[in-house]
């Protein structure tokens, strides 16, 4: 396979050192190679472990680096044909979902306008707290909160959290992350809210273009928010032998 320059471009230098920089922790590691690149969060829960981004390289050089790694471990393949999802799913993993990359220039014009909910940024130890305690899991770590280069923002329905998403800016680019509206609150306007919030808070700094991975239930809302599909990626788990 040849790599793709633009996906290549895209991912070295902006979307996985920045997502390292958000994760913050020193147990997570990046390693770039010719054609795919590793990604381990740490042990980091909720997240994925190890995710190795193969753009380039053939998927069987890449199984063979991944060996001795712990699961949970995924690995996600841009441009891949069924015959290459078909050859890890022989190997032991699941059935592929669909995710895209995605990006967009941003202008005040574009992303000025205030959300049409009251999205509240996470600021402070104390709010840092209350939606770590309401989500169930450390969404905003404290020990993160005076970095301005990374930005966590949540909003309320009838006293529950509903929406929430973050982002982290890497140079002249941000790149969001973990935007979510629950099941119960969706189709309402909450996820547009936040990633309008996000990009906003970031423009304020000067960035350029927002990046982002999206499933395909997000994509239709980045779509319409203007971004451009990239490309698209097939993404399969492997949770260990059974």
């Amino acid at each position: 396979m040849t790599p793709d320059p633009r996906i290549a471009l895209l991912l070295e230098d902006t979307f996985l050192p920045a997502y390292l920089h958000l994760l913050g922790n020193e147990r997570s590691r990046l390693t770039v190679a010719a054609g795919w690149a590793l990604l381990s969060s740490g042990g980091a829960p909720g997240l994925r472990q190890h995710e190795a981004f193969v753009y380039g390289a053939a998927p069987a050089l890449v199984l063979d680096q991944l060996v001795g790694l712990a699961p949970p471990l995924w690995v996600s393949g841009f441009g891949w044909t069924t015959d290459q999802t078909s050859a890890l799913r022989e190997q032991g993993f699941g059935a592929p979902t669909h995710e895209f990359l995605m990006q967009v220039p941003v202008t005040a014009q574009a992303f000025g306008t205030p959300p049409a909910y009251p999205v509240k940024q996470v600021r402070t130890e104390a709010e840092a707290l209350e939606v770590n305690q309401a989500l169930g899991r450390d969404f905003a770590p404290v020990g993160h909160l005076q970095d301005p280069t990374r930005i966590y923002v949540w909003l309320q329905v009838e006293g529950r959290p509903a929406a929430y998403g973050r982002a982290v800016i890497w140079g002249e680019d941000v790149v969001l992350d973990n935007v979510v509206t629950r099941p119960e609150f969706r189709r309402q306007g909450l996820g547009r809210a936040v990633v309008q919030a996000l990009i906003g808070a970031a423009a304020s700094q000067g960035i350029r273009r927002c990046v982002l991975l999206s499933s395909e239930m997000g994509r239709p809302l980045y779509t319409a928010l203007g971004f451009e599909t990239v490309a698209g990626l097939e993404v399969l788990a492997w949770e260990g032998a059974t």
